[in-house]
């Protein structure tokens, strides 16, 4: 069930669910706690929307599931025209996650988690750049905690940041990461770009710890179908090895931790119905 009210700059959505469906598949299956199993009855969700100009909006979201996990957060984007061919770009989003009564503190943190992202760019032409910085904290009481974004099993959270990345998630409690971007659209078409991100800030057991990537990445948007385009990212990635416990390894000295290298990549395959 969901509606959807539009006056003028401001916006307004809702919806509660009770089912989800995979991309790829017909089944529609129940929501459920992560480690005792139990069924989540609904996730209901909000939106409070302003667009002040072309380019620029922001948004406040709220959403719940059943006495489970509550997640409110706040995005905004700005685009800036200095002169016909060049502006300026601000974006920042803010997460503050808050278990409920039937959290369990088994995956993520314990409690409540906070996430901040901030970008500064430019758009000059075709091209357009920018740097990007972001915080989370997420205390878990037995272990290195990170910002969950879902609201259980067969779930997925909406997360707008950028540490979201290709090949590592930059969500770890304490961590920060800065996040470069340059990209172009050569053929109406067809974007490029590369990214490089580094995550510094975090702590396990006395031992600090770091990760980093980097590659590039490609938007094809089809011009014989509206609504379909396809974007790919891949490169490198260093992180860390996992225990058993899917914590990081540490060295037997306890001084270090042990590296894994990788290879990150997303590929996303994405049609927008046009229905009204």
């Amino acid at each position: 069930m969901s509606s959807e009210l539009v006056w003028d700059e401001f916006g307004a959505k809702a919806a509660v669910v009770n089912r989800f469906s995979e991309r790829d598949e017909p089944e529609k299956r129940r929501f459920r706690t992560l480690k005792t199993n139990k069924q989540i009855d609904y996730i209901a969700t909000g939106e409070l929307s302003w667009m002040p100009a072309k380019g620029s909006k922001v948004s406040y979201i709220a959403a719940e599931s059943e006495s489970y996990l509550m997640r409110h957060g706040i995005e905004a984007n700005a685009v800036v025209p200095m002169t016909e061919a060049f502006n300026l770009l601000a974006r920042s989003t803010y997460y503050y996650a808050r278990g409920l009564s039937e959290w369990e503190g088994a995956r993520g943190f314990s409690r409540s988690a906070q996430h901040l992202f901030a970008l500064v760019g430019y758009q000059y032409g075709r091209s357009e750049s920018g740097v990007g910085w972001s915080h989370t904290r997420a205390r878990l009481d037995n272990g290195l905690g990170h910002f969950y974004w879902h609201f259980g099993k067969n779930t997925r959270g909406a997360f707008n940041s950028k540490a979201d990345g290709e090949g590592n998630d930059y969500i770890n409690d304490g961590e920060q990461i800065l996040y470069l971007y340059s990209q172009y659209q050569i053929l109406p078409e067809l974007l490029i770009g590369m990214y490089g991100n580094y995550g510094f800030g975090m702590e396990y057991k006395g031992v600090d710890l770091n990760e980093w990537e980097y590659g590039g990445y490609f938007l094809w948007s089809s011009p014989q179908l509206k609504g379909l385009n396809v974007f790919a990212g891949f490169g490198p990635s260093y992180s860390w090895k996992l225990t058993s416990a899917k914590m990081p390894s540490l060295s037997e000295n306890n001084h270090s931790f042990r590296r894994a290298k990788g290879l990150g990549g997303t590929v996303r395959v994405e049609y927008r119905f046009n229905l009204f």
